[in-house]
């Protein structure tokens, strides 16, 4: 047990804990900063009704001298449609956090993005963890294939090979899209994955006649017609403004019927949680902006800003009882999210997911996770991608690694202000079981924030 955690349990009159995170203090992320995340996580504020996404892209018809150009426009990188409305309940948001897990490790194993997985789910299933009563299981497999799909709840374990299944009829399904979109790939770009949505509901004529009608090449963009990839990208694809021109097949083997519903195309889900073409993401930096540490955050470097907003989040899950105390393997909301489900003190393995997941692993070769806090500090003093650094005369900086009690503990910076430095880690002290020290860590400890005067503090190591 680290200085600092004994001192928490035995001095509290040394270390003053304060939590600095308010009721709606989860960082919004502003229009220009969403553009340069990655699409290894979704980031969700719930006061904002938003997600962190890069931009994603939907074609457009250009009819101009009979020809239909390539597409040209983008839709802006929020949870808002054309209009302005939230596309991704906060209910939706939710779940879809609480899955994101088995979503990653499916893909993982098929190669392929793993928000096309969360949005099959939530289409097929509503992104209930249960199979329905056809027999045809989470991801509504129409031939029962993998078999059977008994009514109720399934474990973790189920649910990832339901989600591996998916992931593999969609890999499956891609080889009918267009000539040029039939590899579907982790970095697909957008027309392949709405061309895989596509073929995932059935490439129906319709759809594709539906297409043309708009505009669209038939021979090449069949799926910018169909209601199920497509709803409510634009106006004249949006049932409450096209009600007589923009149609549905709502029964198999059915014709159109008009207006198509009212649910958003599986794409537009898509690009809800994150983006789906980096070489279009543009540039700019994020902002974790917010009344308590926006200039402490500006200035600083993309990853350190991504590394604050990934704290912030993870913080904001354990604060509203997203995550619970206690190891549970293959569970979205237990330390073992961070553990690879390794049942360990999980301090070190906290400050790696984080930095794995803002794209700037504190090893590469893909085995990210660092499970040692030593190992955290000689990373450090080897210099290379991090550097070490004595407490005496270095200025912490959001973002930074703090090494406690020669190498027992480690969390990583939020804010410095005025002397002040307020740290945000994980496997830290649960005020509720501070009558237990002894079993505390790891059963019942928790990600927390504290702002506390410079003191045991070893090292810092950072990544610029």
């Amino acid at each position: 047990m680290s200085p600092i955690r004994a001192l928490t349990i035995f001095l509290s009159v040394v270390v003053i804990a304060q939590l600095i995170v308010s009721n709606s203090a989860v960082r919004a992320l502003n229009q220009n900063a969403l553009l340069n995340l990655g699409t290894s996580s979704i980031y969700w504020w719930p006061d904002q009704g938003g997600v962190c996404a890069t931009a994603s892209t939907l074609s457009s018809p250009n009819t101009s001298e009979g020809t239909n150009q390539p597409p040209s426009a983008t839709t802006a990188p929020t949870n808002k449609d054309y209009a302005g409305r939230q596309i991704l309940t906060d209910a939706q948001l939710t779940a879809i956090q609480q899955s994101q897990s088995v979503y990653q490790q499916a893909a993982s194993q098929v190669g392929i993005p793993w928000q096309m997985i969360a949005v099959v789910h939530l289409r097929e299933s509503g992104l209930k963890v249960a199979n329905p009563a056809n027999g045809q299981g989470i991801f509504q497999f129409a031939n029962k294939q993998g078999g059977p799909y008994p009514e109720g709840p399934v474990s973790q374990a189920e649910f990832l090979r339901q989600a591996i299944l998916a992931a593999q009829y969609l890999k499956t399904k891609a080889t009918a899209n267009y000539a040029a979109h039939k590899t579907l790939s982790t970095n697909s770009d957008g027309e392949t994955v709405k061309d895989t949505f596509f073929s995932y509901n059935g490439r129906a004529g319709s759809y594709i006649n539906q297409a043309a009608a708009l505009g669209f090449d038939p021979n090449s963009q069949g799926y910018e017609g169909s209601p199920y990839v497509m709803n409510k990208a634009d106006a004249k694809r949006d049932p409450a403004t096209n009600p007589s021109g923009w149609g549905q097949i709502k029964t198999d083997g059915g014709s159109l019927s008009y207006p198509a519903n009212g649910d958003y195309g599986a794409f537009i889900e898509y690009g809800a949680l994150t983006g789906i073409q980096s070489d279009n993401c543009g540039g700019g930096t994020v902002n974790c902006s917010s009344t308590t540490n926006a200039a402490a955050t500006s200035g600083i470097s993309p990853t350190r800003q991504k590394v604050v907003c990934l704290l912030e989040q993870e913080l904001q899950l354990w604060k509203n009882g997203q995550m619970k105390i206690g190891f549970r393997a293959n569970s979205a909301d237990s330390f073992s999210k961070y553990s690879q489900n390794a049942n360990e003190l999980w301090c070190a393995d906290f400050v790696s997911w984080i930095y794995n997941q803002a794209g700037y692993p504190l090893k590469d070769g893909g085995a990210w996770r660092i499970p040692g806090v030593a190992t955290i500090d000689s990373i450090g003093r080897a210099g290379g991608k991090f550097h070490w650094h004595a407490p005496g005369g270095y200025t912490p900086r959001p973002g930074d690694l703090v090494i406690h009690g020669g190498s027992q503990h480690v969390n990583a910076v939020d804010t410095y202000t005025n002397g002040k430095l307020t740290m945000i880690g994980g496997d830290q002290g649960n005020p509720a079981y501070k009558g237990n020290p002894d079993n505390e860590y790891p059963d019942y400890s928790i990600v927390s924030a504290d702002t506390y005067e410079i003191n045991d503090i070893t090292a810092y190591v950072s990544p610029d």
